[in-house]
């Protein structure tokens, strides 16, 4: 095995990037849908950026610890809450899920 092939198989395939900021009455839907994907697990990965939400998210996001990486900041509008997801993937792809849509199980 190549070392590119190495490093690229300790990596997620795509990364999975959810913006949200105010959104605890959808959020949970739309992390099941990014977990209940047919893709396996184990390529790909799921970040949550809360932009400074006031609302019931943190308290959500708790009940996925240990399944989804979760990155807090002050609020910086959305363009920059996705730019902070972005930059924190790791994955050769990114796939953007609005905190308030939801995916099929095919979608990856």
């Amino acid at each position: 095995m190549s070392k590119a092939a190495a490093v690229s198989r300790r990596l997620p395939l795509i990364s999975c990037v959810i913006p949200t900021y105010n959104r605890a009455a959808f959020l949970s839907a739309a992390i099941e849908s990014a977990l209940g994907q047919d893709f396996p697990i184990s390529e790909f990965e799921i970040i949550v950026v809360d932009d400074g939400s006031t609302d019931e998210t943190p308290w959500i996001l708790e009940r996925f610890k240990g399944k989804v990486k979760v990155i807090r900041q002050r609020e910086q509008g959305q363009g920059e809450t996705l730019r902070t997801g972005i930059r924190a993937a790791r994955g050769l792809i990114i796939a953007s899920l609005d905190a308030d849509d939801v995916w099929k199980p095919q979608k990856l």
